[in-house]
C-alpha cells in the first residue's frame, strides 16, 4: 500500500526548474506570440470597435427654495443630508418614460425610450448633493445635444414633481474632442498579456505531457534504473569537420578520412564512454561468474545496438576477459 502511494506521489511531482527552463528556452516564441496578439488586438480594436463619445452635465440638488428678497435662508446639516438623499430620487425621475420622451423631443434625435435609457448614466459625485448625468453615443454631437436637453428638461420636471426642491445646472455639456472608448493602449496591453499567458501555458503543457527522452535526466525521471554511461553521438559532425558514420576509414568528398567507429580507432570521448560503461557494469554484477550474457536492446532499429555491442565487447577484451 505504501509503495503504491509512493509511486503515485512520484508521478504527481512537477519539476518547476525544468518548466522554467522550458519557458526560457522558448522565450523568443513567447515574445513573438505576445507581440502578434498585441498587434491583432490593436488592429481589431481600430477596425471593428466603434468609438464612443461621452458628454456630461452636472446638477446641484437643493431641498429648500425659500428666500426673502436677496437674502436666502440658512441651510442646516439636515437640509444637506436631505439633499443627498434626493439625488437618487432625481435619477429615478430622469429615467422615467415621460422624462426621456421629453428629452428626445427637445434634442430632436431619432432614438427610442429604451435606447436613450441605455445611453444615460447618472450618479452622485463623491457622495455629495451634486450628481452627474453622462450620455454615451457614437456621435459626439448627439451626445452633447442629449446632455444639454437633459440639463433643460430635468430641473423643470423635478420642480413639478417634488415640491420645495430644485435642481440647478452646475456644468453644461460640451462637445467631446476625443472618444472615451475604446482604449487602444489598454486593449493592446490586454492582448499582449493574453498572448504571453497562452504561449507560456502551451509550452508548460507540452513539456508536462512530453515523454520523449532527449537526455540522461529525462531517462532518470522516467524510470528508477540508474544511468551507467552516456555514449556521444558517433554520427554527429565534429569540430574538425569529421563525423562518425558506419564503416571504417571512409573518405569524404574533399578527400579527408573519417575516423572509425569500431575498435581502437574510435574517438577518445566514445572510447572513454565505453570504458566507463564497462567499469560500471563490472561493479553492478553481484556475482561476475554467474553473468555470462549482457543483452543490448533499443526501441527501434538503427539506433546503435550492434555498434554498442561490438565496442563494449572490445572494451571488455582489453582486460583479457570474454
Amino acid at each position: 500500500m505504501n509503495e503504491k502511494m509512493t509511486e503515485r506521489n512520484d508521478e504527481l511531482e512537477i519539476d518547476l526548474q525544468r518548466l522554467l527552463n522550458a519557458v526560457l528556452n522558448k522565450a523568443w516564441v513567447v515574445g513573438i506570440v505576445a507581440v502578434l496578439c498585441a498587434v491583432m488586438t490593436f488592429l481589431g480594436t481600430f477596425f471593428f470597435i466603434t468609438p464612443k463619445y461621452e458628454s456630461s452635465a452636472m446638477f446641484y440638488v437643493n431641498n429648500s427654495n425659500l428666500s426673502l428678497g436677496d437674502a436666502s435662508l440658512s441651510i442646516s446639516t439636515g437640509d444637506i443630508s436631505a439633499s443627498r438623499g434626493l439625488v437618487q430620487s432625481y435619477i429615478v425621475i430622469l429615467n422615467t418614460r415621460e422624462s426621456l420622451n421629453d428629452v428626445i423631443d427637445y434634442a430632436g434625435v431619432d432614438r427610442s425610450y429604451k435606447e436613450l435609457q441605455n445611453m444615460i448614466r447618472a450618479e452622485s459625485v463623491d457622495s455629495t448633493e451634486i450628481f452627474e448625468v453622462v450620455v454615451t453615443s457614437d456621435d459626439p454631437k448627439e451626445a452633447e445635444q442629449i446632455a444639454n436637453a437633459i440639463a433643460y428638461i430635468l430641473p423643470k420636471r423635478i420642480s413639478t414633481i417634488i415640491e420645495g426642491t430644485s435642481a440647478k445646472v452646475v456644468d453644461a455639456a460640451v462637445l467631446a474632442s476625443r472618444p472615451s472608448s475604446p482604449s487602444y493602449t489598454k486593449n493592446t496591453l490586454i492582448g499582449f498579456m493574453l498572448g504571453l499567458m497562452l504561449s507560456v501555458m502551451v509550452i508548460i503543457l507540452r513539456d508536462l505531457f512530453d515523454i520523449t527522452v532527449r537526455c540522461e535526466g529525462d531517462l532518470e525521471r522516467s524510470c528508477k534504473h540508474p544511468v551507467l554511461a552516456a555514449v556521444p553521438d558517433m554520427t554527429a559532425p565534429s569540430k574538425g569537420g569529421y563525423y562518425y558514420g558506419y564503416g571504417s576509414q571512409k573518405k569524404s568528398s574533399d578527400g579527408d578520412k573519417k575516423p572509425d567507429i569500431i575498435g581502437p580507432d574510435i574517438s577518445f570521448a566514445a572510447s572513454e564512454a565505453y570504458k566507463l560503461l564497462r567499469t560500471k557494469l563490472q561493479f553492478s554484477f553481484a556475482d561476475e561468474g554467474n553473468c555470462r550474457v549482457i543483452g543490448i536492446s533499443s526501441a527501434l532499429s538503427g539506433e546503435g545496438k550492434t555498434l554498442s555491442a561490438v565496442n563494449l565487447a572490445y572494451s571488455i577484451s582489453q582486460l583479457g576477459k570474454r
